[in-house]
């Protein structure tokens, strides 16, 4: 015969399976025998990994864990043909100790802890058919974080638009003493709002504020009930010096009296500030939403009857926040005469 099964006590088959036995004497005599299999599987009980979160509010390391609380993670009905009723659950120190499931070594529940993180095991028995599963449970405590009073400076209006934009999400560093990865980081207009967890600024990588408002807070939650709050001075940078109390006039010549004239917008650069950056737009809201640049003010297209009267400068340089500028525009009219025919006669 072919096809010897090598290793009878591990032999792994599916639900049903057909073998063969044969069974030989010294004498060299045998007889085979058809062995038909039908395996009926008894309900699994299907486990996950809990996990118990602690704030350690007396910084002492030592928090009591109840067991039962991680059972809601640790079994969960919809994926289960067993009744939680129908099961004995057990606990243990060590995933060998689960599967020996010795009465001798189980645990019982609350668990003290001293350290950061520890992991005891559970076991799920069925009361009637003996299977069982085991799953760990992770026991974390955590440090209240520590709040950092913080300023975020040199905060400027950059499109002109009356408010102020900021990410406060790039400054979380320096809002908390120690860094965890666990952090969560929400702010509020109030110290109440922060402490009590409500009216949370939306969008806070997207922060648009009026330069009025000086302090906002920040609530650092490690996990819910484990945190701490700090607040954030805002420090505005200074803007451009420049004397825009009154606008600058361009009055060029209409050289073909047709309202129409090519205008050099950048005169005005080193009387308002030499070395800067200008960026010329139609209105104020262009201005605002970054449109309608215009993108050669050296040889600007004007027509006086139909474009705008007034164009505005966007004024930048280092170290300073930008500033605009109101340049008017006008043409004047040139003079035009004709002269009448002369006629001259030889001497």
């Amino acid at each position: 015969m072919t096809g010897l099964i090598g290793t009878p006590k591990g032999f792994v088959i599916p639900k049903t399976a057909t073998v063969y036995v044969k069974v030989s004497f010294a004498s060299g005599c045998f007889s085979v025998s058809t062995l038909n299999i039908a395996l009926n599987f008894l309900p699994t009980i299907v486990l996950n990994t809990a996990i118990l979160k602690k704030c350690d509010y007396n910084f002492d390391l030592n928090e009591s864990f109840n067991l039962a609380d991680a059972l809601p993670q640790l079994f969960i009905n919809g994926e289960n043909s067993l009744d939680l009723a129908d099961l004995k659950v057990t606990y243990y120190l060590t995933e060998g100790a689960a599967n020996a499931g010795v009465a001798a070594t189980q645990i019982s529940s609350p668990v003290t802890t001293h350290n950061s993180k520890k992991i005891v095991w559970a076991r799920f028995t069925s009361k009637t058919i003996g299977c069982y599963s085991i799953a760990p449970i992770e026991l974390l405590t955590y440090i209240p974080p520590k709040g950092r009073n913080s300023v975020i400076s040199n905060l400027c209006d950059d499109n002109l638009d009356g408010l102020v934009d900021v990410d406060l999400t790039s400054f979380t560093d320096r809002m908390v003493y120690t860094q965890h990865a666990e952090n969560i980081f929400t702010f509020y207009l109030t110290k109440a709002d922060a402490d009590t967890s409500t009216n949370e600024i939306k969008n806070p990588d997207t922060f648009s504020f009026s330069p009025s408002l000086t302090r906002i807070w920040v609530r650092i939650q490690v996990i819910p009930g484990c945190f701490d709050t700090a607040f954030i001075d805002f420090s505005f940078g200074k803007k451009i010096p420049i004397d825009n109390s009154k606008p600058f006039l361009i009055n060029d010549c209409d050289t073909g009296n047709d309202g129409v004239e090519n205008i050099d917008l950048t005169r005005f650069e080193k009387t308002i500030y030499a070395g800067a950056t200008f960026e010329y737009y139609p209105t104020v809201l262009d201005i605002n939403k970054g449109t309608n640049r215009i993108l050669d003010p050296h040889n600007y297209a004007f027509t006086e009857n139909l474009g705008p009267q007034k164009i505005y400068a966007k004024v930048s340089a280092s170290g300073f926040c930008p500033e605009k500028v109101e340049i008017n525009l006008s043409l004047k009219k040139t003079p035009m005469f004709s002269l009448p025919d002369y006629y001259f006669c030889p001497d």
